[in-house]
């Protein structure tokens, strides 16, 4: 399938489980994918892993402004372009909120919120300028539901769902369309290592679920994949949840 042949996508948080996925799908359709994070050797392994056309690993500090500005600026003088940004890189901390440190908070919005901004204002000029592009934001079901354990990781995720439909409203008319992709539970290996340890949270979990399972890190690419082709040209401002019917 060539649906985003010649498309210019960047990926943040590319070396993990779901950017790994998202950087696959995305470039099996056709594009041009910058993968990038602050993990220079996971970047170069994903590219090298996945052996496709197109693929451009970078070493990026979303926290750092003047980092994503000159990135952004490398991108565009490479490929003239960035017609899709997937706002992926992220961070999360388990454990009761009483057990929470003042810099934990600000390790999560400085990297969930704060990094998905910069990224976004950085790009978003040359997508004005071209009166077309699609910003994908990737949330979390847990800023639908709320988790135990996890109060400020859903009180950052809901930051970026309100930034989403904010500023759907601010570009659509220009042509930028603004999404998000909603995942609950999905099959990272960080979730692979708190089911070992905690194997009855596991079979709780499943149970919880209409479909009695977790995400695959390809279904929620999938959505994403959708969101970036012209199959979602009326499509703005939307919370596209991929949770097998965990939050509806």
């Amino acid at each position: 399938m060539n649906r985003l042949k010649d498309c210019v996508a960047v990926v943040t948080g590319a070396a993990g489980g779901i950017g790994r996925a998202i950087v696959q799908r995305l470039a099996s359709d056709g594009a041009k994918v910058v993968l990038a994070d602050i993990d220079e050797d996971g970047t170069k392994r994903v590219a090298n892993e996945l052996a496709l056309p197109d693929l451009w690993p970078i070493t990026l500090d979303i926290t750092r402004t003047e980092a994503v500005r000159d990135s952004v600026a490398k991108i565009q003088e490479r490929w003239n372009r960035i017609d899709v940004l997937v706002n992926n890189a992220g961070r999360t901390r388990v454990g009761p909120f009483m057990d929470s440190r003042e810099e934990h908070w600000e390790e999560l919005f400085r990297i969930d919120v704060m990094g998905l901004l910069r990224c976004t204002q950085s790009v978003l000029p040359g997508m004005l300028d071209r009166r077309r592009g699609r910003i994908i934001n990737i949330a979390s079901d847990a800023a639908l539901a709320g988790l135990a354990g996890q109060a400020v990781y859903s009180a950052a995720k809901g930051a970026v769902i309100a930034f989403t439909k904010s500023l759907a409203r601010e570009t659509s008319s220009s042509g930028v369309l603004v999404n998000a992709v909603s995942p609950g539970p999905v099959n990272t290996p960080p979730l692979q290592r708190l089911f070992e340890r905690q194997p009855q949270f596991a079979a709780k979990l499943a149970a919880e679920i209409p479909m009695g399972r977790i995400a695959e890190t390809d279904e929620v690419a999938a959505a994403v994949a959708f969101l970036a082709s012209d199959d979602s040209r009326y499509i703005t401002g939307q919370v596209l949840s991929v949770n097998g019917g965990w939050v509806m």
